[in-house]
């Protein structure tokens, strides 16, 4: 079992913390911002070289790589259109590029002129794929840029782990959906809102003073995201694109983030929110983070498999698998009936599935850390257990490098719980948490709305006071008395 850090284990770590920070400081101090997010990167993305995962960083890709080769396999015929929104260096997109056909047009948006240049030279060395479009922008710029696909002509869009760099989640997404042609696939993943270690060290670094540009826009696009990926990106496009119609397959997948070293987790922490954030006091709350509050972001020490003796903090992740019906129309909250095989919670089979070649798709096999780990998220997050749901919420998880994972198996959509778009202010949910005595946040939030129709109702029935009217000419007095009579003649 993994070694778990808590508040006083971490008092004897504290010395170490503090030589990790003024290593990681003196590393990116004068660096710009590229350059800081590529050193920081770098630590995701070391290789195992014994082959064992497919990154050491981040086992998130081991998770999600999988069912991204076979929608890519469904998705892609000959010739396709690929656009992959910030797409880094390539080196995400190479575990995927052998499942793309011959002559696939591969685009590429990626606002990093380093990333992008080796993005470029993956693609000429990659003889079965032809480069379309390589644009050096931020997403929220690429409608002032030509040659890209155009609307509608894209059959597989790649938004992985970039939603983070956008001004509004919500008209990126509808932005990206578009590009979409009939029958096409889009492809998000990030991290699950406030409940990842790089979302709490931006919120460590906003307590400490720290300035984002626009900090209350930063944590309403962090909540706004995690409302969109866990089912509310259903409810958006129905109702903002009602034209056209789409599947959705959300789900969340308990990955981690992993360092050989404090110092490693401590950069780490710059490879999402804060990548755009100039400066290394971002690293200061990190550390900070780490040593005061460790079990807020789960850290400890792993003791088998390819990470082992790495430390590792929780960065949970949202996949969404989003598909433009070839026929518009209808409400887009759709998605395959699932059925659970033998009512086992470690074993899922969408009801129906088929593989490429019409043979049966075997079930997929969870991995008992990884069901631990989603059971353990679920009970902090306030999510939805499966056998609460009444198995109407399954989480389909990945073993690392097989491609057996059904890209289409949907989490049902019919959860007894009602998805919302509701934003509500971070620290007055916390603060709501905090004083309600629940355990999660959905408790926390159900009681308070029960509190507030009570005390609404309550008021109601306060103002019917002094609003009755009066018979003056009834006689309590001479009633009661004509009462005690009728009374003494029932006794007698």
């Amino acid at each position: 079992m993994p070694l778990p850090i808590t508040a006083a284990s971490a008092r004897s770590l504290a010395r170490r913390l503090d030589e990790a920070l003024a290593l990681v400081r003196h590393e990116f101090e004068g660096l710009d911002r590229h350059r800081q997010y590529n050193r920081a990167f770098a630590r995701l993305m070391k290789p195992d070289p014994l082959g064992r995962a497919p990154m050491l960083g981040t086992d998130g890709r081991d998770l999600f790589v999988p069912v991204l080769r076979e929608a890519i396999g469904r998705a892609v015929g000959s010739g396709g259109q690929v656009l992959d929104l910030g797409g880094g260096d390539g080196r995400t997109f190479a575990l995927l590029a052998d499942r793309l056909p011959e002559g696939a047009v591969v685009s590429v948006v990626e606002p990093n002129p380093a990333a992008l240049r080796d993005y470029a030279e993956f693609l000429a060395a990659e003889p079965h794929l032809v480069p379309g479009v390589l644009l050096e922008a931020a997403f929220d710029a690429i409608d002032k840029e030509p040659g890209l696909p155009a609307d509608g002509g894209a059959d597989l869009v790649l938004a992985l782990h970039m939603l983070y760099f956008v001004r509004d989640p919500e008209a990126a997404l509808l932005r990206m959906a578009r590009f979409l042609a009939p029958g096409a696939v889009l492809c998000v993943v990030a991290s699950a809102g406030m409940k990842g270690y790089t979302e709490q060290v931006l919120r460590a670094f906003i307590a400490d003073g720290g300035e984002v540009g626009d900090n209350a826009r930063r944590l309403r696009a962090t909540a706004e995201r995690e409302v969109l990926l866990s089912g509310g990106v259903r409810e958006v496009f129905a109702s903002e694109m009602p034209e056209l119609a789409f599947d959705v397959d959300t789900r969340l997948q308990p990955s981690r983030l992993y360092g050989r070293t404090l110092g490693d987790l401590i950069a780490l922490a710059n490879v999402a929110e804060l990548a755009d954030v100039d400066g290394t006091a971002k690293f200061q709350a990190a550390a900070r983070l780490l040593r005061s509050a460790p079990e807020s972001v789960a850290l400890r020490m792993e003791d088998d498999g390819p990470r082992k003796g790495m430390w590792s903090v929780a960065q949970p992740q949202y996949m969404a698998i989003i598909r433009r019906r070839p026929f518009g129309g209808g409400s887009g909250r759709g998605g395959r009936p699932c059925a659970l095989r033998d009512h086992s919670p470690e074993t899922f089979e969408p009801a129906g599935s088929e593989g490429p070649a019409g043979a049966p798709v075997e079930p997929v096999e969870v991995d008992d850390r990884q069901s631990r780990d989603l059971a353990d998220l679920e009970r902090q997050s306030g999510l939805p257990s499966a056998a609460a749901a009444d198995n109407q919420y399954f989480s389909h998880l990945g073993l690392g490098g097989q491609d057996r994972v059904l890209a289409g198996a949907s989490r049902c959509a019919s959860i007894r719980t009602v998805m919302t778009n509701l934003l509500i202010d971070p620290e007055l949910l916390q603060r709501a948490l905090d004083v309600s005595g629940e355990e999660t946040k959905t408790a926390a939030v159900t009681l308070a709305l029960k509190e507030f129709v009570a005390r609404r109702e309550e008021a109601g029935d306060l103002e019917l006071f002094g609003t009755l009217e009066w018979d003056e000419s009834f006689d309590y007095k001479k009633e009661r008395s004509r009462e005690s009579q009728r009374l003494r003649l029932q006794e007698d």
